[in-house]
């Protein structure tokens, strides 16, 4: 075993991990036996690989032109950034003990807190609805437009537009206490600079891609705590889907109970490259890949099915679809 120290240089330089590990069992075994000093390097290796897990490594993919390959952006040069799409990968097991960093990491890649951005979008339509019912601000079909720049005076508001009912639903019309619904709607176009110096942090995304490719295990903290961070997306009008995932962590997804109306099986996907020619077809993206046409055929063809002969196998029965094609 003394002899072997002679070789601490070299494992040093190959991997420092296993090098302090054998340091380490070799202090041990000296200053307690070898019993238990090899007892207290196994601990000490494990420790290591808990340590490691809980810090993963986390990267934000880019397509090499022309293919379908998606490496990390930071080791390849001429890769090239889907626009308005982020691609996160996660190369380790997520469980209770990095869920968090994994949460730091989205922020970081993406460039934003959904959670915040959520916040301040609330706050900017309560001012948006004071700033309405003073009569600062009048609701019109290109969005919110303020009485001063139109050269309208507030005049007691006798028509006025119901603020309570702020996006997604027609606003109402307010005579003498009564209300009428009328076509207007208010739309926000958070991307543009709002009245008023209302300040909300901006998204420049419309889409997340998630690869799970890397990912072997998912715990019960792990599953709830990545369907919340996907609402939490979703709230803010991101997209997200989830490329790459085994079929074991499909049907521990399901088991939990990950899938609601809201995070659904439409958000899964074979790989990468299928999320994003989706995003594509779905965003009207001009780019040219023969892969689009030939699911936009696929979708063509299913319309003309009807429910007893729809054929299109879903994510969770591809292992059938495999075998009915191989035998």
């Amino acid at each position: 075993m003394f002899m072997q120290l002679y070789d601490v240089p070299i494992l040093w330089r190959k991997n420092r991990t296993d090098c302090l590990i054998w340091v380490f069992t070799f202090i041990a075994c000296v200053l307690l036996g070898l019993d238990i000093g090899l007892l207290a390097g196994v601990v000490f290796e494990l420790g290591t690989v808990v340590i490691r897990t809980q810090f993963p490594t986390c990267s934000a993919l880019g397509n090499i032109p022309n293919t379908d390959i998606y490496k990390n952006m930071k080791d390849y040069k001429n890769i090239v950034t889907c626009p308005g799409t982020k691609i996160f990968k996660c190369t380790a097991p997520i469980y209770f003990a990095n869920i968090d960093y994994l949460k730091d990491r989205i922020k970081h890649i993406v460039g934003f807190d959904a959670v915040q951005v959520y916040k301040k979008r609330n706050k900017a339509l309560k001012k948006i609805n004071n700033l309405i019912k003073k009569g600062k601000l009048k609701v019109t079909k290109n969005g919110l437009v303020p009485l001063e720049q139109m050269g309208e005076i507030n005049e007691g508001f006798e028509n006025e537009l119901d603020p309570e009912q702020v996006e997604g639903e027609p606003q109402q019309e307010v005579k003498d206490g009564a209300r009428s619904n009328v076509d207007v709607e208010l739309q926000v176009d958070w991307t543009a600079e709002l009245p008023f110096d209302i300040i909300v942090p901006k998204v420049n995304i419309h889409s997340l891609v998630i690869d799970f490719c890397a990912v072997s295990f998912l715990d019960v903290m792990a599953v709830k705590s990545l369907r919340l961070i996907i609402k939490e997306f979703l709230r803010i009008g991101v997209n997200v889907y989830i490329a790459g995932c085994d079929d074991e962590i499909i049907m521990k997804m399901e088991s939990i109970g990950f899938f609601d109306e809201m995070v659904h099986r439409g958000m899964l996907f074979l790989s990468v490259h299928d999320a994003i020619l989706y995003i594509k077809m779905e965003t009207d993206c001009d780019l040219e890949d023969p892969m689009i046409e030939k699911i936009s055929q696929l979708q063509h063809d299913k319309e003309s099915f009807t429910d007893d002969e729809d054929l299109i196998e879903t994510y969770d029965n591809q292992r059938l679809a495999i075998h009915g094609l191989s035998g």
